[in-house]
């Protein structure tokens, strides 16, 4: 599959909500929060859940701000990102698998393809090294913002903490 199949199905859709595994580390978090700024730029409403706790050493990315705060909202796509299986999700495996249009973004070996469109790039340092190529793909402009979180999640995930 190619990015215009993610692109597609993403500008199908208004209210995204963003899923990845708990025990999160830089990549998980990165690329939730990277790819949130990015859609909302968009004009998306979009929203990230990752089961607490989160490590206070992400906080500089806006973990507090950005991260568990979409309530009991209806959502039409849930995009998973760097989470191989839908058990990683923890308490929110449910509310994904509630949602009727998934889309995952992964890089690990034992990716499940557990979505309606599965994008899995072992290859890749990281998560956040694809939604950066998304990103530039669907042309959105990067800010200081988006960019630390995608250099901070390809840092964490390859080694350069």
């Amino acid at each position: 599959m190619a990015f215009v199949d993610i692109i597609n199905l993403i500008n199908k859709h208004e209210k995204i909500a963003l899923f990845s595994h708990q025990k999160c580390d830089g990549d998980a978090v990165g690329s939730c929060i990277a790819l949130k700024l990015a859609l909302e730029k968009l004009n998306k409403k979009v929203e990230i859940f990752i089961q607490n706790p989160i490590h206070r050493n992400y906080e500089f990315m806006g973990t507090q701000k950005y991260i568990n705060k979409g309530g009991s909202q209806k959502f039409d796509l849930a995009i998973a990102l760097d989470c191989p299986n839908t058990k990683r999700f923890g308490i929110y495996e449910k509310k994904f698998k509630s949602i009727k249009a998934s889309i995952a973004i992964d890089h690990h070996d034992d990716f499940e393809n557990f979505a309606n469109l599965n994008f899995c790039d072992p290859k890749s340092s990281s998560v956040c090294l694809i939604i950066y190529q998304l990103i530039k793909e669907m042309g959105i402009s990067l800010d200081p913002e988006i960019a630390l979180c995608l250099y901070s999640g390809m840092a964490t995930d390859t080694g350069r903490v």
